[in-house]
């Protein structure tokens, strides 16, 4: 009796540390869930620094090549330089459409990746009920052999030694789950140090390059600079304002990287901050790991110590009910999980076939349209390249026929001495003009025309340079058809560039319009798995309520031992008196082999009266046979509703098996769809 009382004590707290041990394993998930939503917003944080170190080499090749071109320019450079600029642009435009589309193909594959994490969930909760399944067969399996050990074995030592051993097989495995779960903890700090490791090591890149940046930016200011002072000592008077403005352009520009790696380092700090909020996090995650592990210790030492104090006695009425009870909950829970499996299974088959058929269509179709972009962008680059060639072809010449043109001039001061009181009268003018004269244009108009007038003092005085100057002439006019043929070009490029643009923006609108139907799809998922949610807390409540009917229960039992005890007391005082009376019987037979004559009569009614007693507890006995056989009765028809009860969870446990095998042949088919997608990707 108190034997099986101790068992029955020990699979509640069992069945209550389990639901405690549930529940500390739904907060560590919460955690996993945690440290990876702080992994996807530190690759989101990685992204963004490779766009923006993007940025910035774009912009300082740009502004070098700029740099390069801000030189000296012969007509018609200038037009094709901004129509280029214009080109860039519309370049720049397609990148952050390219840009635009990578990302909502990232957000889908973390969104299929999401689905994926929580199947598995799904996939393991459906693990975890079929061992709950196995747990509560192998204790239905136990209990006929441990009450057939029971009933055969009348040692009471023999039941302490099998007590001793469940208490051993208990400590091993918690011992057991422990080592596991500290091995967990281990691996998710080492995963987690690993991650701040290399959040470290970006900022250290990242200040490096800002560094190096810095740098590189101070080195090109001092060879403007330098070149600054050596235009100033070789050109003369005409230049000086030209200069100035070009100065002035490129302090402007250098204002204008300044205030760009201004900002880049202010987006330096920032990252910084979040990497901060990152690392606090991290350290919270740490700290409550910590606590859950002296939680986990404790419960340990409570189970241990529940474990020694658990009572002895029960009456077997109370143990018969009780039994019933718990075979009839669990045939409701069995069925409701059963049922809930079946829904689950059906639900998710379906939406992984529909969402896999969507993603391979998509899939399918972005990979075409990148490999027409990708085309187009190569002809695009092509062009590029025709008219940076063209055009230093062009700026080739203009040098080559500037120089012919010093040459000449050169000549013609050494031939004509005259010419140079005409030239200082010019000179006086052209810096007359250049003090009321403000902006470049008008300057380089002034002074063309100053050049038209000088020409034709020179052709009026010099009238064997006509030839040279008629040549001069034709060249320009090839030159300027060579120009107005590029013109041309560049127009039908940005036309094709703009009509381009428009298709990809109608493409965008498209599958903007596919990526929010797949947000909605994923909205309902959502929705259903907090409807789960809810259900699971209701039936948790429901188990609370049980586990909290159980201790009354418990409490009921303990008072049945107390009364059990005192009865026990009661009968060691009778048999004490029994005891006492068999000694008095002793003494009236050495008093009666004296003195036989003078007590007969008390003899025998002492003897009458003792066998009256004697009877009474023979009637006595023969009844506790009675209830004895009884309770063997009913012990074995619960054991026979054992095993019928026993088949229908093999019978379960087959259709949960086959429920199984079904879900990782469709889980497999999904990871071979997936890797052919991703094989189709690269």
């Amino acid at each position: 009796m108190s034997e099986e009382l101790e068992t029955l004590f020990k699979q509640n707290d069992m069945a209550q540390q389990r639901m405690r041990i549930g529940e500390l394993q739904g907060q560590v998930k919460a955690y996993e869930f945690v440290v990876q939503d702080l992994k996807a917003k530190y690759e989101r944080e990685q992204e963004e620094n490779k766009a923006l170190r993007l940025t910035l080499a774009l912009r300082t090749d740009c502004e070098s090549e700029l740099r390069r071109s801000s030189g000296e320019k012969s007509p018609g450079v200038e037009d094709l330089e901004i129509k280029l600029v214009i080109a860039e642009k519309e370049i720049m435009v397609m990148e952050s459409t390219n840009k635009e589309l990578l990302a909502t193909l990232n957000n889908t594959r973390a969104q299929l990746g999401k689905i994926l994490r929580e199947r598995n969930q799904k996939v393991k909760e459906i693990e975890q009920l079929e061992e709950a399944l196995e747990n509560m067969e192998t204790r239905h399996n136990r209990r006929p052999e441990e009450l057939n050990r029971e009933f055969e074995s009348t040692s009471y030592a023999a039941n302490i030694q099998l007590l001793v051993d469940e208490l051993r097989d208990q400590s091993s495995r918690w011992a057991a789950e422990k080592v596991i779960l500290t091995k967990r903890f281990e691996e998710t700090e080492d995963d987690l140090r690993k991650e701040n490791e290399k959040l470290k090591k970006q900022k250290e890149d990242i200040v490096n390059h800002s560094n190096n940046s810095e740098k590189m930016w101070t080195e090109r200011l001092k060879e403007i600079s330098a070149d600054l002072d050596r235009l100033q000592t070789r050109q003369l008077a005409k230049s000086v304002k030209s200069e100035k403005a070009c100065i002035a352009e490129t302090e402007a520009e250098i204002q204008e990287l300044n205030r760009k790696l201004k900002d880049a380092v202010e987006a330096i700090e920032e990252l910084e901050l979040a990497n901060t909020g990152l690392q606090k996090q991290l350290d919270k995650a740490n700290i409550k790991l910590v606590k859950l592990e002296i939680e986990l210790e404790s419960q340990q030492f409570l189970v241990k110590e529940q474990n020694v104090s658990s009572a002895e006695s029960a009456d077997y009425k109370l143990q018969i009910d009780r039994l019933l009870q718990e075979k009839t909950k669990l045939d409701e829970l069995c069925e409701s999980q059963q049922r809930d499996l079946v829904e689950i299974t059906e639900k998710h088959t379906q939406q992984t076939i529909t969402f896999s058929n969507e993603k391979a269509k998509f899939c399918h179709d972005m990979e075409r349209v990148e490999e027409r972009w990708n085309n187009e962008v190569v002809k695009m680059r092509e062009h590029h390249d025709v008219m940076e060639r063209m055009l230093s072809a062009a700026t080739k010449d203009a040098m080559d026929e500037k120089k012919l043109f010093e040459e000449e001039s050169c000549e013609l001061r050494e031939k004509v001495e005259e010419l140079q009181c005409l030239l200082k009268d010019q000179q006086r003018q052209l810096e007359t003009n250049n003090q009321e004269t403000q902006q470049l244009r008008d300057q380089l108009k002034e002074a063309r025309a100053v050049q038209a007038t000088s020409n034709k003092e020179w052709d009026d005085e010099c009238a064997g340079l006509e030839d040279e100057i008629y040549e001069l002439m034709d060249k320009r006019k090839t030159e300027a058809k060579k120009m107005r043929t590029m013109s041309r070009k560049n127009m039908w490029l940005t036309k094709s560039i703009r009509n381009l643009s428009e298709q990809r923006r109608e493409e965008l609108e498209s599958k903007k319009s596919e990526i929010e139907a797949l947000t909605a799809l994923r909205n309902h998922d959502e929705k259903e798995r907090e409807e789960l949610m809810i259900e699971l807390e209701s039936e948790r409540k429901n188990c609370k309520e049980e586990i909290s009917t159980r201790v009354k229960m418990n409490n009921q039992i303990v008072d049945l031992q107390k009364k059990n005890e005192e009865l026990q007391e009661e009968n060691e005082e009778l048999h004490k008196l029994n005891e006492a009376l068999e000694e008095k019987v002793e003494s009236v037979t050495d008093q009666w082999r004296s003195e036989c004559e003078i007590y007969e009569n008390n003899i025998t009614f002492v003897t009458q009266k003792h066998e009256m007693e004697r009877e009474d507890a023979i009637k006595k006995i023969q009844n506790a046979k009675k209830i004895e056989e009884k309770l063997y009765a009913n012990m074995n028809h619960l054991v026979k509703e054992n095993q019928e009860f026993e088949k229908m969870l093999k019978t379960q446990r087959r259709e949960a098996t086959e429920l199984h095998k079904a879900t990782v042949e469709l889980s497999k088919m999904e990871m071979d769809n997936l890797r052919m997608l991703l094989d189709m990707e690269r």
